[in-house]
């Protein structure tokens, strides 16, 4: 809807302006990143065309995991998200899927591998991005069960620590 195009424009130009009067501080890359991530998503849900999106909050990302060296486990995680995102609306749209789902696993297992406080998030869009994969191989014609497992014990790992975030009960309830 309008008003959330108008929050996120209004998110992005703060952010802007923060990198605009300290480029270092690396939170504000990998924030506007995310703003940019999820206005794509509620443009895919829209229907519409999310790529401009996609592509200037992987520039962010990259900016912010170039900034912060060998640390930034929220930020591989977020940039997951965002190919796992790109990934769906390529299924969508009758395109190639495979390289964003296979870049989204590496960036989670990043993010996993640096044990960031990230309270569980990572195992949680893990696992949401599995349950995309599992069905983009059901469509191709493959089992899908492998990723549907690990997906669960994804979850499974979510929810020792957001057991009272609703999204990770809305996951669970789509994997099954």
């Amino acid at each position: 809807d309008a008003d959330a195009g108008t929050e996120w424009s209004a998110s992005e130009k703060a952010l802007d302006r923060a990198i605009a009067l300290d480029p270092s501080y690396v939170m504000t890359w990998a924030s506007r990143g995310r703003t940019r991530t999820r206005r794509a998503a509620h443009t895919m849900s829209l229907a519409g065309d999310p790529s401009a999106d996609f592509r200037t909050a992987e520039q962010d990302f990259a900016e912010s995991l170039r900034r912060e060296g060998n640390y930034g486990g929220g930020t591989w995680s977020h940039r997951g998200d965002l190919r796992a995102h790109r990934a769906l609306w390529s299924l969508r749209s009758g395109l190639a899927a495979d390289a964003d789902f296979a870049a989204a696993e590496d960036d989670f297992g990043q993010a996993l591998d640096k044990q960031s406080a990230d309270g569980g998030w990572a195992s949680l869009y893990r696992g949401v991005m599995r349950t995309w994969r599992g069905r983009a191989a059901m469509q191709e014609g493959d089992d899908p069960v492998p990723l549907w497992a690990q997906a669960e014990q994804d979850l499974a790992a979510a929810e020792k620590r957001l057991s009272e975030v609703a999204e990770l009960w809305l996951r669970k309830g789509q994997l099954h």
